[in-house]
């Protein structure tokens, strides 16, 4: 099977001229870029006018090495399209070199010559199984019979296994010649070149490598079809282990990574890859895929039979059959660190290593820290607080306090969310958040947009539909200041039944980011359930409001033993009337009971409260 970018003489035989001088030019500026060539290149685009016989001309050093498209000195081009110009046929090299009727050389083909310049006739129809020296060969002899001293010319002809050679080497254009120039995807070796993550050296825990086994398995299986949906935490490593993934020789042609759902369903590429040649393979690399769009993709691919296979990521588990990516563990995190050889005590690589765990992203960044600023950033005197402080002030100076302050403000907006939509109808989410924190920070509409800007830029904010904090551990973090600055406000139960317009969905992710076993979410869930809580007032009144009792339910996730004391101090002391007009809530309270059971070392209290109700 060929992969979708494979590059096959058809796709170069069936240019028009006008095409194959635009393509070939593009190779040139390609590989002037990539080499680091100074070159002049000229090209005109009028393939009508008359050029004397050449195409293109390119100016480069001489002492550049012959391994491109670009030769030493002055090189011109005469670039030629169809199947009739094989060199190999005396008619088609009089055709190529001489004028009509008789004439004799074409004038900038003669002048090349003369100046000892080097000619390349490149030929995008002609794929003939002789060797391209014969042809210069040949093209020699034909030129030394109007004058001898051509004999040694510099003459070469490149046929379309040449061409296919030299495009190889740039994405781009090879997306260019297969129609996919507007399909917004990179392929593995490109994947590289535009994220710093992917070159990084990689640190796998026995659970990745076991992960990375289980995928590659199912990728290689040809009799059937793969559908590898890799989750988990924002900042665990999701994106650079399904690179490692498709690393192998035997995968990586056939990637085709998209940063977005979006970008996979942009523009028909799916439908003409679906439904086209049955010879075509590819494996697709979904990024920030949810629910909705990795089931449309599945069902999509289902239909190849193994051709085409699917693997996505999501920072939530959201089906069964998904490959749970887990934390990578404390020592990985330390040999990530120690990789770079940045000269530190192992009481500072230890104390860097939980601030970072278990996220490989964060390690790499402060690594690279310290190898970079030994002296400016030293790890041995940073804190926890302070390391976290100092990833969300990344890239402005020390006189720059004030914009990191106000990067810390408009995280802290969104850290009491799991995420917050942006998108389409979920717009509404991102708007409230702008204005609220217009109202409560003083920071601008459009000072805000700058700010997520610059978070995302910096990949501290992330997503497509929605925005969540990354790593996950400054997401904790933030989480836990929120608590530390505002949580003995006035009236934190606000947050129970928040009003001002929040959308229901920001609602719903508040309580997911209430639900959870991390320490700062158990001491969130202890202060809103103890004594004197919001949910102590009015004997419990809370309990019986909608958005009060999904957050108790929430809650009770994350500290199961409060939620049972808070429900022992109220519900168990109710009347009957009370207990019996408590409908709105009641659900939510059976529910986290029935968790509680299963959890909570007190049977005996989970049994009172359930015969409370």
């Amino acid at each position: 099977m060929s992969a979708v970018l494979d590059i096959g003489g058809d796709d170069l035989g069936r240019l028009s001229d006008k095409e194959a001088v635009d393509v070939f030019a593009a190779l040139l500026w390609a590989d002037s870029a990539a080499r680091g060539i100074p070159a002049e290149i000229d090209i005109p685009r009028n393939t009508d006018a008359r050029d004397g016989g050449i195409d293109a001309t390119v100016r480069a050093p001489v002492d550049i090495a012959t391994e491109g498209a670009i030769r030493p000195g002055v090189t011109r081009y005469q670039i030629k399209t169809g199947k009739g110009l094989n060199p190999a046929a005396r008619d088609a090299r009089r055709r190529l070199l001489f004028r009509p009727a008789g004439g004799g050389l074409r004038p900038r083909i003669k002048n090349c010559l003369d100046r000892g310049e080097t000619l390349v006739v490149v030929l995008f129809g002609v794929d003939a199984p002789d060797r391209e020296d014969d042809s210069a060969n040949l093209i020699r002899d034909d030129v030394a019979r109007v004058d001898p001293s051509y004999r040694d010319a510099k003459v070469e002809v490149w046929r379309q296994d040449r061409l296919i050679g030299y495009i190889e080497r740039y994405p781009a254009l090879k997306r260019r010649l297969k129609g996919l120039r507007d399909v917004q995807f990179h392929a593995h070796r490109q994947w590289e070149s535009i994220s710093k993550d992917m070159t990084r050296h990689f640190v796998p825990g026995p659970s990745q490598r076991r992960l990375i086994d289980r995928a590659r398995s199912e990728l290689r299986n040809t009799a059937s079809r793969a559908d590898v949906r890799i989750v988990g935490r924002p900042g665990s490593g999701k994106t650079r282990i399904v690179h490692e993934i498709t690393r192998p020789d035997d995968l990586a042609p056939f990637l085709l990574y998209f940063e977005n759902p979006s970008h996979a369903r942009h523009g028909g590429f799916l439908s003409r890859l679906l439904d086209g040649d049955d010879d075509i393979r590819a494996i697709l690399a979904v990024d920030e895929c949810d629910t909705e769009n990795w089931r449309y993709l599945r069902d999509l691919t289902e239909k190849t039979t193994g051709r085409v296979k699917l693997v996505t990521m999501y920072n939530k588990k959201d089906g069964e059959g998904c490959h749970d990516l887990e934390d990578l563990g404390l020592e990985e995190i330390k040999k990530i660190i120690m990789g770079y050889g940045a000269d530190i005590p192992a009481d500072a690589v230890d104390r860097l290593a939980h601030a970072c765990r278990p996220s490989p992203r964060y390690a790499h960044h402060f690594a690279e820290l310290m190898e970079s600023d030994p002296d400016g950033f030293p790890a041995r005197r940073l804190s926890e607080d302070a390391i976290h402080e100092k990833y969300i002030g990344a890239g402005l100076g020390p006189l720059d306090g004030a914009r990191a302050e106000k990067r810390k403000l408009v995280l802290l907006q969104f850290c009491i969310f799991a995420r917050v939509g942006c998108k389409g109808p979920k717009s509404d989410e991102l708007e409230f958040l702008r204005q609220k924190s217009w109202r409560e920070d003083g920071i601008l509409p459009h000072e805000f947009n700058t700010i997520v800007d610059e978070l995302r830029k910096l990949e501290i904010l992330q997503g497509y539909k929605a925005l969540y904090i990354a790593p996950y551990m400054l997401h904790l973090w933030l989480w836990s200041e929120w608590w530390r600055l505002y949580g003995d406000g006035p009236d934190p139960g606000e947050l129970l039944s928040p009003g001002d317009g929040m959308p229901d969905a920001l609602k719903r992710a508040f309580r997911e980011m209430l639900a959870g076993d991390s320490s700062p979410k158990i001491a969130a869930a202890r202060t809103l359930l103890g004594e004197g809580g919001p949910f102590d007032d009015g004997g419990g009144a809370a309990l019986d409001d909608p958005d009060g009792a999904k957050a108790f339910n929430a809650l009770a996730r994350a500290d199961p033993d409060s939620a049972l004391r808070l429900l022992e101090r109220t519900v168990c002391r109710w009347d009957d009337r009370r207990l019996a007009g408590f409908a709105t809530g009641r659900r939510h309270v059976v529910w986290a009971i029935e968790r509680m059971a299963g959890k909570s070392e007190d049977l005996d209290a989970v049994a009172r409260v359930l015969l409370c109700l």
